[in-house]
């Protein structure tokens, strides 16, 4: 499939548009049912160990998807929801589709922004757009957020995955937060919103050695878990983002918030401090 050099701001609008397009204005989108007829295409399910989460086949004249249930869980899970939308994204963008019918051959992927590739990303891109439209969610997001209370219920009501979810809430937030994503083996990526890119807390830490060892996320890391299923902490800016000088005027007092994603890692939430009480509104 072509590649782009990045993502620029009309393509990730050129195709927020043609998932949202795609997507209508049901609710919960139901991508299986997009799959079978909007775009006529056969699903197959099986156990492909550790090949793919999802793949897109042209053959005999037709496209097939194949779902591996040992990487996205049971039929109809949040995980596979997510797979096969993203799957339509390589259907639906026209470059994607295009080079394969020309290619005549299947493109394995590794969804949910797992990969750096960006065809993969693109197609990430589709699939959070089409899950959940801008419209629905930014009118579900709550006038008070709580961070991670708000992610999960959110999840529940798009049927969506906790890593997706995150990544909307993050970008679609109207106040300073950040998401950082952690794998087994360090590092992953992270998210900033609006307001914290433009106040230019762009980088954090990719090391969790350097967090204590009673932070949300170390704590997370070791196996430790609390009742509602995450742990929150405080926390200071210079603590996470790099160029943030200790005690200076951007050394922010924040609430650090860490949930597992049990194989896939564990995430970490970042949000200001309520004052007074009160968390920040929109």
């Amino acid at each position: 499939m072509s590649k782009r050099l990045h993502l620029t701001r009309n393509r990730v609008q050129e195709i927020a548009d043609l998932a949202e397009e795609v997507a209508g204005y049901q609710f919960p989108v139901n991508p299986i049912a997009i799959l079978r007829t909007q775009a006529r295409i056969s699903l197959r399910r099986g156990h492909f160990g550790d090949a793919f989460d999802g793949l897109l086949e042209w053959r005999e004249g037709r496209f097939w998807v194949y779902s591996n249930l040992v990487r996205v869980g049971p039929p109809e899970s949040a995980r596979e929801r997510f797979t096969i939308a993203h799957e339509l994204g390589h259907y639906f963008i026209d470059e994607h589709r295009n080079a394969l019918i020309r290619g005549v051959g299947c493109h394995p992927s590794f969804s949910e922004f797992q990969s750096d590739e960006l065809a993969e990303r693109e197609a990430d891109l589709f699939a959070s757009r089409l899950l959940m439209p801008t419209w629905a969610f930014t009118a579900a997001i709550p006038k008070n957020p709580q961070g991670i209370p708000d992610i999960l219920t959110l999840k529940k009501q798009f049927e969506t995955s906790l890593t997706s979810t995150a990544i909307r809430y993050v970008g679609l937030a109207g106040f300073f937060c950040a998401i950082v994503k952690w794998n087994d083996d360090g590092f992953g990526w992270r998210w900033t919103s609006q307001e914290a890119y433009e106040n230019r807390y762009w980088s954090t830490i990719k090391s969790a050695d350097r967090l204590p060892r009673d932070s949300a996320t170390r704590m997370i890391m070791r196996g430790e878990a609390s009742s509602p299923g995450f742990i929150e902490r405080g926390a200071v800016a210079s603590m996470w983002f790099d160029y943030v000088g200790m005690g200076g005027q951007r050394d922010i007092i924040l609430i650090e918030q860490a949930i597992s994603l049990g194989q896939y890692g564990c995430l970490t939430l970042l949000l200001p401090a309520p004052k007074n009480g009160q968390w920040p509104c929109h």
